[in-house]
């Protein structure tokens, strides 16, 4: 499986990363917003090796884990599923005349949500065959992507079948089709592979779209609330995909809908909408001047997402645009160039020189070959024509479609000599590099067909069924080929073997191609009337298209278009234009290197812009280009790090949701034929309002009466009534599912912060303990403290600042400043990579060592100070100081030293920041103990983080553990307590029955408390049931460290139902470790589902604590479900703080020594005693000078 040459960095022009990939870097090199960050590197090495690129290094993780697998029964599977289901969707709406895109988006959720459903419900094996590995890993999700967007593109080999048979009655018998559709797929796949060594190897070769894809799959599969990356942008990547997906889902109804004026607005034109040259000027469907577009599907649909274009290239193509479209265009048309102003002034139709529709089947014989006899005529009869006004005479020709086509058995013969297959294959390896080349670098798909076609032209006269088989392995390859290259640069980012890659590949390729020709085939023997104007359901636009230039370039030909003598003959100095212009910007550019924008021209993005017009509008490039300029100009420069976090995501969360509503809106509405109700917001038969610009210089609108039946009627025809019977349970079944994953997606974190209250003048009986004892505190979650953040937090009864320095470590500090006091905490800001600087004078201070530095240039020198206070100020008598005689009000106590303020040793881990307190000097920075780090146990149990709880109770630190040891773990489960306010604190561990009145239903409790140094704990322990007995020795091997043993106290409660006295059902097992006085760890295990509490305490000040709760539970367990649970142990804690906040700390205490619950609260309270070790009170009411 290993290919080290496939992953050997082969590109030498890396020296400028930047300046290929956006325009801004060009401009402003010391913009410290164009530094390179490796945002997903996790690494603590500073050394590691990181993408040059920071748009690969903020999506795509250098870290690979080569033991996770990809290639297992569920990927393959659901690979294989999603490939025949994505293949016969985008068939189906291929032959639409509104057709609908099934973006990558859709694969990657329903893959992702279907490995996590097969994860959970799947045993590990069947007949000793492992089907079920595990957690549902990236890989797999990735290899899932791989196969299943072989089925999204629409496979072109099918249109050129689909032409034979719908235009010429030629009927290729099935399995030749099949040959066909498939040869010409293993051929883009075979040069792909050839090519990956110049096209997807060098790390220049960045394919932006794959950063989206990658970007998404680490989103869904990766990142909880619980964040790696420590930004000021708290919120997770997850969560903000969900949100942006149900406010996409809610936003497209209007465009698609209810609005559709949005898709494309021209307001300009909407001003004066019956002046023609005003409407083709500003008309979106026109040169769309001050037009502008609200719909995301429109933006993307011919140039894809602006979000994945570097910003040089939007110059680029923007500038294009402008030259073409708002510069010679207006001029050709209104000099009348070709007699120009008799058509209008952009269409993607054929028109003769009169402005009518050109009829092709007056040009062929009843072969469907060129007539040359009948072109000459009619050639001549258009001349003719050409010097008639339009006055006297117009022919309003159309189209003439099946009852044209007569049976022709002369089509049997071949009819594409074997020597053209060579040729395609040259040709695909000449175009494929410069083009493999673009796409790679700018996201943008320009595959010229026009070099094509006049080849074609030139070997295969006058024969359309040859020029349609050389289109499809040469033109339709070539997007293949691009469509596979693109898996493997995704395979490459997302660390797939490349054998592994291949062979899915390969496989899926296959299957695709069976299930498009079933699919296809199905639908044109069942549909009637489909790929004509009879249906306008089913236009089969493409299909049309493809037809028109079998008869332009195949049967008609370049020369009698385009050669010497033709009226289009000028147009042929755009070849030299071509090859000219690019030599003119390179030769510039070496004459004047110091002008970096003449490196950025690239006349092949600016020429070839406007290829997608029509049938693309012109409004799609100005709103296209605005996006661009939003995210790859402005958020790029200004909010750099939220462009590196959300940018991808939002491209493919848009999408999606775009992808997610116009399946639902086509399902419920469209397919029954129901439209909105007309109103000026549907924009009348153009959509923008501005019914003229479709119009020619003479105001006369060219159509039929069908297209206008279409508009109004809307009603389709369907596949046959089984699907219309079916399309309800389809939303319920994709759907419902979908939104509901969605809803919960973003309601999956539950926080319960209690606003923070003090209870005065605590009552105490006798001497208590010390209020703040040795050991680790929690201070803050790790999510809240981005990179350069400063807090002020109490802990322990001091102040203390906690900052993150811009080496993304965590440190704790005295809060206050020892030249003037000045608070570092409020207005302290961070310097190089480990200081806070004072507000008030600038003083600064090493969060490593706390000593007071002059930083500059991540160079420390302590500073030195000499010390002066205050000596018996009350008794001194008054006087002027002067230089023979200073001052008796201060005293030097010391000259020439090095100051620092009180560091707090601290630890970031499980998604918290920890501080250690120890009240004797010599331990304040060397724990006696070290943290349980609990990441692998929750990533084992494919676990994740649902909710937290944050609460303040004014009683002793003590007391709130000693009680929690006993009964928190069964806070949650008690439904029939917590819920009708019953109070189980008063319940008797030794009672058989929690619900009395029920007689045959009992619940049994067992509970075990130990100090973890117990010599025969594990026996102590060991538990009857042989799964939980191992999940508890797993626990014990994984947290009981020699060193830690005598500061964890261990605890282990087994509860069962009885039923009938008869029946037992056991309902689980909870292992706890209490980590020195404050953190807790439960661990619950069930044989129905595993969970995990997290508790932790600090002292705030003296009878005043912090509580936090964390539950972790498994993924597959509903959001709602996580949630009950924790609203039932916060509504239990609330009751606890009513008495805890209220009851008096008493010295002398009563234990019931026959009765075990008290037994374990003596014995915890002897262990916990060794956390008061040098502990005494004092309370800071004054600064310290």
């Amino acid at each position: 499986m290993i290919n080290r040459d496939e992953y050997k960095n082969i590109d030498n022009t890396l020296s400028k990363p930047i300046e290929l990939n956006n325009l801004n870097t060009t401009l402003d090199d010391d913009d410290e917003s164009t530094t390179t960050k490796p945002l997903l590197n996790n690494s603590n090495d500073n050394d590691d090796e990181q993408s040059p690129y920071e748009e690969v290094a903020a999506n795509i993780s250098n870290k690979d884990d080569p033991t996770v697998l990809c290639l297992t029964f569920r990927s393959v599977f659901i690979g294989i599923l999603l490939t025949c289901l994505m293949s016969i969707t985008s068939q189906f709406f291929a032959y639409r005349t509104s057709p609908l895109d099934m973006n990558i988006g859709i694969v990657i959720l329903l893959g992702y949500m279907m490995g996590e459903f097969m994860s959970k419900i799947l045993p590990e094996q069947i007949f000793n065959i492992p089907i079920n590995p595990g957690s549902f890993s990236m890989k797999e999700h990735a290899l899932i992507t791989i196969m299943a967007t072989s089925g999204i593109e629409t496979n072109h080999a099918i249109q050129t079948i689909t032409v034979e048979r719908v235009y010429f009655n030629y009927y290729v018998d099935h399995v030749n089709a099949i040959l066909f559709i498939i040869v010409m797929n293993l051929l883009a796949l075979s040069i792909a592979g050839i090519l990956k060594r110049y096209l997807v190897w060098p790390a220049s070769m960045i394919w932006p779209k794959t950063l989206m894809t990658c970007c998404l799959i680490r989103t869904l599969d990766i990142e909880t609330k619980i964040e790696t990356n420590k930004t000021r942008w708290k919120m997770t990547r997850s969560k903000f995909f969900w949100l942006i997906v149900l406010f996409q889902f809610i936003w497209y109804w209007f465009p698609a809908y209810i609005f559709p004026l949005l898709s494309m607005f021209s307001f300009i034109c909407m001003i004066a909408p019956h002046n023609i040259i005003f409407s083709q000027i500003t008309g979106a469907n026109g040169l769309s001047l001050g037009a502008i577009g609200f719909d995301w599907n429109v933006c993307v649909a011919f140039l894809d997402s602006p979000i994945l274009v570097p910003f040089w290239a939007h110059v680029n193509i923007f500038v294009g645009f402008i030259v073409v479209i708002w510069i010679v265009t207006p001029i050709i048309y209104y000099s009348n160039t070709w007699d120009s102003k008799k058509m209008p002034i952009i269409s993607n139709r054929a028109f003769d020189i009169n402005g009518d529709y050109y009829d092709s089947m007056k040009v062929l014989n009843k072969n469907l070959l060129l007539n040359e006899t009948a072109y000459q005529i009619y050639g001549k009869f258009i001349v003719e024509q050409f010097r008639m006004t339009l006055s006297d005479k117009r022919n309003d020709i159309h189209a003439k479609l099946m009852s044209y086509y007569p049976e022709v058995s002369e089509w049997c013969s071949p009819l594409l000599p074997g020597y053209i297959m060579i040729i395609a294959i040259v040709i695909n390896f000449i175009m494929m590099i410069p083009t493999g080349v673009i796409v790679a670098v700018t996201n943008m798909t320009l595959i010229l067909a026009v070099p094509i076609d006049i080849l074609s032209s030139f070997i295969l006269p006058g024969n359309p069924i040859g020029f349609l088989t050389l289109e499809a392995y040469t033109h339709s390859c070539q997007y293949q080929i691009i469509h596979v290259l693109f898996g493997f640069k995704f395979a490459h980012y997302m660390k797939i073997p490349p054998r592994i890659t291949f062979s899915m590949l390969l496989t899926s390729v296959i299957i695709a191609s069976i299930v498009h020709y079933i699919t296809a085939i199905y639908l044109l023997d069942n549909v009637p009337n489909i790929c004509t104007h009879e249906n306008p359901s089913w236009k089969c636009l493409i299909v049309e298209t493809l037809y028109t230039l079998s008869i332009i370039w195949g049967a008609v030909g370049f020369i009698k278009t385009f050669g010497v003598g033709s009226m289009y003959a000028l147009l042929l100095f755009g070849l030299l234009l071509g090859v000219v212009l690019p030599i003119i910007s390179w030769v510039l550019w070496k004459k004047f290197p110091n002008i970096k924008w003449l490196a950025l021209i690239n006349f092949p993005i600016i020429l070839a812009t406007t290829i997608n017009i029509p049938p693309a509008p012109a409004a799609a490039f100005t709103t296209w280009f605005l996006m661009g300029f939003i995210f790859n100009f402005i958020l790029y420069r200004h909010a750099h790090e939220w462009w590196e976090k959300y940018a991808y995501v939002f491209s493919a969360a848009m999408s999606c949701g775009v992808a997610i509503c116009g399946f639902v809106i086509f399902i419920i509405l469209q397919n029954n034929g129901i439209e909105f109700p007309q109103w000026w917001g549907t924009g009348g038969p153009t959509r923008d309002g501005c019914p003229l610009e479709i119009a020619n210089y003479s105001g006369f609108v060219l159509t039929n009466k069908k297209l206008y039946q279409f508009i109004k009627s809307s009603i389709m025809t369907i596949i046959n009534d089984l699907f219309l019977n079916t399309s309800v349970w389809t939303v319920i079944l994709i759907i419902l599912p979908i939104l509901y994953y969605i809803y919960y997606r973003k309601f999956r974190i539950f926080i319960f912060d209690q606003p923070e209250k003090v209870t005065k003048g605590k009552v105490i009986r006798g001497k208590c303990p010390p209020s703040y004892p040795n050991g680790w505190f929690w201070l803050i979650d790790s999510c809240n403290l981005a990179g350069g953040d400063v807090k002020f937090i109490q802990h322990c009864g001091r102040d203390v600042v906690l900052f993150r320095g811009h080496n993304g470590k965590p440190y704790v500090l005295e809060a206050y400043c020892s030249h003037m006091g000045g608070n570092l905490g409020i207005g302290g800001k961070v310097r190089d990579t480990s200081c806070i600087e004072c507000p008030f004078h600038g003083w600064a201070f090493d969060g490593e060592t706390g000593t007071c530095v002059f930083s500059y240039d991540n160079r420390k020198v302590p500073r030195k100070v000499d010390s002066f206070k205050y000596i018996d100020v009350e008794r001194c008598t008054p006087h002027i100081s002067n230089d023979q005689q200073p001052s008796i009000y201060l005293q030097k106590i010391a000259e020439n030293q090095e100051t620092k303020l009180r560091k707090y040793e601290c630890r970031e881990m499980n998604g918290s920041i920890f501080a250690w307190y120890h009240a004797i000097e010599e331990l304040r920075n060397k724990p006696l103990y070290e943290l349980i780090d609990i990441k692998d146990e929750i990533s084992r149990n494919n676990m994740e983080v649902r909710g937290e709880s944050i609460n303040y109770v004014n009683c002793h630190i003590q007391e709130i553990p000693e009680n929690g040891m006993i009964i928190t773990s069964l806070i949650t489960f008690h439904f029939d307590n917590i819920y009708l306010g019953s109070d189980i604190r008063h319940f008797d561990f030794l009672h058989d029955s929690i619900v009395d009145s029920i007689s045959f239903i009992k619940f049994k409790w067992s509970l075990l408390a130990e100090r973890a140094s117990t010599p025969n704990i594990r026996e102590i322990m060991k538990h009857s049931n042989t799964k939980a007995n191992a999940y508890k020795m797993h626990l014990f091997d994984r947290f009981l460290k020699e060193d830690n043993l005598r500061y964890i106290n261990v605890m282990s409660l087994d509860c069962s139902l009885h039923l009938f006295n008869k029946y037992e059902i056991y309902l689980f097992n909870t292992t706890g470790f209490q980590i020195g006085p404050s953190i807790v760890y439960l661990f619950l295990w069930s044989p129905y589902f595993k969970l995990t509490f997290f508790h932790t305490l600090t002292p705030l000040e003296k009878f005043h604590q912090r509580v936090v709760h964390r539950i972790i539970t498994s993924k597959w367990m509903p959001y709602w479900l996580s949630t009950l649970l924790l609203m039932g142990e916060v509504k239990q804690l609330y009751s606890d703080m009513k008495v805890w906040n209220h009851k008096i700390f008493s010295e002398t205490l009563n234990y019931n020594i026959q009765n075990y619950t008290d037994q374990c609260l003596h014995a915890y309270r002897n262990w916990y005693a060794q956390f008061y070790d040098g502990c005494y009170e004092r309370e800071a009411k004054s600064l310290f000078w």
